[in-house]
């Protein structure tokens, strides 16, 4: 399973909010508001107050503002979005506080160590990037520690443990059920190496099933809890980098879409492999680095964001098609950002000396990873886009003291000096239950599994008929004979398929969102679209309706049978709903089953 820890997430909130999508959203969204606290913690424990407060201003207003990009630039992810890019942001930002109040006190404040690694080891069951900070954290933490180079270390090493520590339980899962027990050695093999580079004859060891990229079930399996995690309008509307299409580069990439050519054009050699690795990391690397500083503002223009988008750019940075040119306006906006940005890394670097590079190894760590995993730019950064909010606010807090502005604002606000040491308002009582509760987290990944008994679902239309006898219900004389569907299942692409239905909507060709976003699907006059999960796949079922009111709701159980249109979508021509009584929909004109060729 991709992503464990978000999808445990997303299984809690499911359980209290259950079919209401606005509850489930809002929860979500109530759990990311965590993110403007934090960086003002970290902005209070670098700097001062004020660059906490301004921290946690402008992260406010950059989440407000990505969110109503999400209606112009589809390759954000926002707190509204079921993606783990807001989620992992949060961890990241705790990890990051952890870190650099230990940094400031490696002595008394050992147990704040501790908490990093097991923060580290969480962050790692969101996303697998993560992995790349944790050997940039053993060697911060080698270096900073006390004492002589065995007790370095032994610090390092015990971080390390701590860190295995938090990911322990679920290790013991994948291993009891015969799979790898680190997932991450399997997106690492088949996705970034196999599908992405096309190295091919890597091995792992503790890779236990490894014949091939499609028979494998945790491959299989990772697939479509990644469907499912990470699914999106944004996903849906443009080709998202994560899925790429095996094809040879043009040589035309945009600023989002670098794609470097396949080894195997180049040769076998290891030697051109690693020129590959490094060609395309590089240019990941510094697409991540511009998107980040393009959160910032480079534009005097005031109103909506849409406006600010697609009327003051004829080509704007935040599309695959911008060719690297700006307005007059923003080169003097990106002047401005950078002085901005120097100033705030000299005023951090005066108060906090070296504890100012925990956030920006943090950053400049996670993009070389996603850039090693040809990702770059767009929803991949949110994670750690955060951390420049910091030194913008230093910065800024940094001018308003050399024009002498800033006593003003203290004085207005009734503002006191911070304290000398910031460390000492952080208890290692609440360290160490924060510990406890974070080593639960994650025990109870694994177990969220097992509180439900996992669901099967009908295979045949002989299965389905047994399965409806069982259980008390009865279909209609007039609903097809068996012996009708057994004559149309033997059509090439005609299907029969159970599951769950999740998210079913009515979609109007009138509808402009719905001609945007679901052009393909549409039929007049109303169209049924909702995505079917069972223990094999997810599929798109869309089905031509002459009503909008029915009556589907949401994870209730579905019979379809349809024709297979693609890899990923269905027409369906009737669908039995098995809520509280049976409930079958007909495709509009059905008079009989067959697929159209």
């Amino acid at each position: 399973m991709s992503k464990p820890f978000y999808t445990a997430f997303l299984f809690f909130l499911h359980l209290f909010s259950g079919n209401n999508y606005t509850l489930l959203i809002n929860l979500q969204v109530v759990f990311i508001a965590l993110l403007p606290p934090i960086l003002f913690l970290i902005g209070k424990q670098l700097y001062s107050h004020l660059v906490g407060i301004l921290a946690a201003i402008f992260s406010i207003i950059k989440i407000y503002n990505s969110i109503a990009d999400s209606l112009v630039i589809w390759t954000v992810s926002n707190p509204k979005f079921m993606m783990s890019e807001s989620f992992l942001a949060v961890f990241l930002a705790i990890l990051c506080l952890f870190m650099i109040i230990w940094y400031q006190n490696p002595g008394q404040k050992r147990i704040y160590l501790y908490l990093s690694g097991v923060t580290l080891g969480l962050c790692t069951l969101i996303r697998d990037n993560v992995w790349i900070l944790v050997p940039v954290f053993v060697l911060v933490i080698f270096f900073r520690s006390n004492g002589n180079g065995w007790k370095k270390l032994w610090r390092s090493v015990l971080f390390t443990l701590i860190m295995i520590l938090a990911i322990t339980p679920w290790t013991y899962r994948n291993v009891s059920l015969d799979l790898t027990p680190i997932t991450s050695l399997d997106s690492l093999k088949y996705v970034v190496l196999g599908n992405r580079y096309g190295i091919e004859d890597v091995e792992f060891s503790g890779v236990i099933n490894n014949e091939n990229t499609t028979s494998d079930p945790i491959i299989q399996e990772e697939i479509i809890s990644e469907d499912i995690t990470e699914n999106s309008d944004a996903d849906e509307t443009e080709p998202d980098p994560d899925k790429p299409v095996l094809k040879e580069n043009d040589n035309k990439g945009t600023s989002q879409d670098l794609q470097v050519q396949n080894s195997t054009i180049l040769g076998n050699s290891n030697i051109q492999q690693i020129i590959n690795i490094l060609s395309s990391t590089g240019n990941h690397f510094f697409h991540n680095i511009l998107s980040v500083f393009f959160t910032l503002p480079i534009s005097y223009q005031t109103g909506s964001v849409e406006d600010t988008i697609t009327k003051t750019w004829e080509i704007n940075p935040w599309t695959r098609t911008w060719d690297g040119t700006l307005n007059l306006d923003a080169q003097i906006f990106m002047a401005l950002n950078i002085v901005i940005l120097c100033m705030g890394i000299i005023s951090l670097y005066r108060k906090s000396k070296t504890a100012y590079f925990i956030p920006l190894l943090i950053m400049i760590s996670y993009l070389l990873g996603i850039g090693f995993a040809k990702t770059s730019g767009g929803r991949y950064i949110v994670p750690v886009d955060w951390i420049l909010l910091i030194f913008y606010a230093a910065g800024l807090l940094f001018i308003m003291e050399a024009l002498g502005i800033q006593g003003k604002i203290k004085n207005a606000i009734g503002y006191e000096n911070d304290s000398v040491d910031e460390t000492k308002g952080y208890s290692n009582k609440m360290a160490t239950a924060l510990l406890a509760v974070f080593l639960g987290i994650g025990i109870l990944i694994p177990i969220s599994e097992n509180i439900f008994p996992e669901k099967y679902f009908p295979q045949t239309y002989g299965e389905f008929l047994n399965e409806l006898e069982q259980k008390g219900y009865k279909i209609g004389q007039d609903y097809f004979s068996s012996a009708e569907v057994e004559k149309f299942l033997e059509e090439e692409n005609a299907v029969f398929v159970a599951g769950q239905g999740l998210y079913p909507k009515v979609l109007k060709p009138a509808d402009e969102n719905a001609s945007e976003f679901f052009n393909d699907y549409l039929h007049e006059p109303y169209t049924l679209l909702f995505t079917l999960l069972n223990e094999k796949e997810k599929i798109f079922i869309y089905l031509p309706i002459s009503t909008d009111q029915i009556n589907f709701s949401h994870g209730a159980t579905v019979y379809i049978l349809g024709c297979e249109e693609g890899s990923d979508s269905i027409r369906g021509l009737t669908i039995v709903i098995l809520d509280q009584n049976v409930e079958i929909i007909n495709s509009e004109n059905l008079d009989s089953l067959r697929c159209k060729k």
